[in-house]
């Protein structure tokens, strides 16, 4: 035993022949560090290690899901949700090319990884038979995934991700089109321009004043532009807004008339004469009055009157359509009524036929201050976006209340244009 140590003893103190001890106070600190230095490199190699271990397991789980993932018959698989657009006019064609374009990356990618990981498929001993995982991942596919009925996907089947990825499109839609209470609605804001037609109503005895008014006056183009509020149900539409409404008519008056001249006349003058026999029997004429009267000159005046007479009302329509849908169009038919109210006017308005007229305001004795009209309406909408959108919109209003008031004559006025406008979808 002694000589034992003693040869250890002899080799150390070869091995330390010539040695000097390090007394500086950082010996052993630069001791530790190296052997702490060889601790971290060791804990780095290991982490490492555990990193790619939970990586490739993750890629080998992503791999088996994968696969069972479809059926083989891919292709049974129908899409036949049907949802409504964020309108009610509106489908969103990206939609559904995105959602197929999402079924066909996926059914390639596993139809790749089912060619390359086939020959290592393990089969799972059942009961009563032997089936294959991709068999066995069929069985937990839902027989229904086709209707894409949320309450009919398992959704806490992590294997189910071709169902998990469409019901969470479905409630994408579902959920933007029922974030608010606005979502059925738009905003539409129009300009255009119309012609007036007038139909005079009046009694017998004012026939041909009738036909006196009618014959010197002619419309002219107006200006209408408003904004409407639209309301969606299915392909229904009902409207209402504030409409800027005027009528302009240009009046164009002959007037002749025959009047006495102050400045001419005569004083007519006849004599009156008597006979009488004087003594020799010879008739005798002589002067024995006068009869005298004044003769009136008349004279005739002619007057042009040309002016235009305005009317503007502010109205409130209720309109009711169905909207066609066709490719990006939309074709509205709509029927409705609107209330107006007069604003303002202006102009004259003759009371007979002769040279007697008054000036018309807005507070005039002879003018309604309200008006109602029948309206009709065929709007051709195209979807520039799916919030936004142009249309054209030919109009017909026809007049159910006279303008007048007070007056010997009734005046229903209807009007025929073209609006153009831009509708903005919430």
């Amino acid at each position: 035993m002694e000589n034992s140590i003693n040869e250890i003893d002899k080799i150390i103190r070869e091995k330390l022949m010539g040695y000097e001890e390090d007394t500086s106070p950082f010996f052993w600190q630069r001791l530790v560090g190296k052997h702490n230095q060889s601790k971290l490199a060791g804990s780095i190699l290991l982490l490492l290690f555990l990193i790619s271990a939970i990586i490739f397991w993750i890629s080998i789980s992503e791999s088996s899901a994968e696969l069972k993932l479809i059926p083989n018959k891919f292709h049974d698989i129908k899409i036949t949700e049907k949802f409504e657009p964020k309108t009610s006019f509106e489908v969103n064609d990206n939609y559904s090319k995105e959602v197929e374009n999402e079924i066909n990356s996926l059914k390639t990618k596993i139809i790749i990884k089912n060619e390359r990981l086939k020959p290592y498929v393990k089969t799972k001993r059942t009961n009563t038979d032997t089936k294959s995982a991709l068999e066995l991942s069929e069985t937990r596919i839902p027989q229904k995934i086709s209707s894409l009925n949320p309450t009919r996907i398992n959704m806490h089947n992590p294997s189910n991700k071709l169902a998990i990825l469409l019901n969470r499109k479905i409630e994408e839609n579902i959920n933007l089109k029922n974030k608010n209470l606005l979502s059925r609605f738009s905003i539409s804001i129009e300009i255009g321009q119309n012609t007036t037609w007038k139909k005079f109503e009046s009694e017998p005895d004012y026939e041909v004043f009738k036909q006196y008014r009618a014959k010197n006056e002619s419309s002219q183009k107006n200006s209408i532009y408003g904004f409407n509020l639209s309301y969606y149900y299915n392909n229904w539409v009902i409207k209402s807004g504030l409409n800027y409404t005027s009528i302009h008519e240009r009046s164009k008056y002959y007037i002749k008339e025959t009047i006495i001249d102050p400045d001419g006349g005569y004083l007519d003058i006849d004599t009156i004469w008597a006979s009488y026999l004087d003594e020799n029997n010879n008739l005798v004429r002589m002067i024995v009055g006068y009869n005298t009267h004044w003769v009136e000159a008349y004279k005739t005046n002619n007057y042009n009157y040309d002016y235009s007479t305005a009317y503007s009302y502010i109205e409130i329509p209720f309109i009711i359509g169905y909207g066609i849908k066709m490719r990006k169009f939309i074709f509205t038919p709509s029927v409705g009524f609107s209330v107006g109210f007069l604003i303002s006017a202006k102009g004259k308005l003759p009371l007979s036929i002769s040279n007697t007229f008054v000036d018309l305001n807005k507070s005039s004795i002879y003018l309604n201050k309200t008006s109602s009209n029948l309206l009709f309406n065929f709007s051709i909408e195209y979807l520039i976006h799916q919030n936004y959108s142009l249309y054209v919109k030919p109009f017909y209003n026809k007049g159910l209340k006279s303008i007048y008031t007070n007056y010997p004559l009734k005046g229903y006025y209807s009007n025929a244009g073209l609006k153009f406008g831009i509708n903005i979808y919430f």
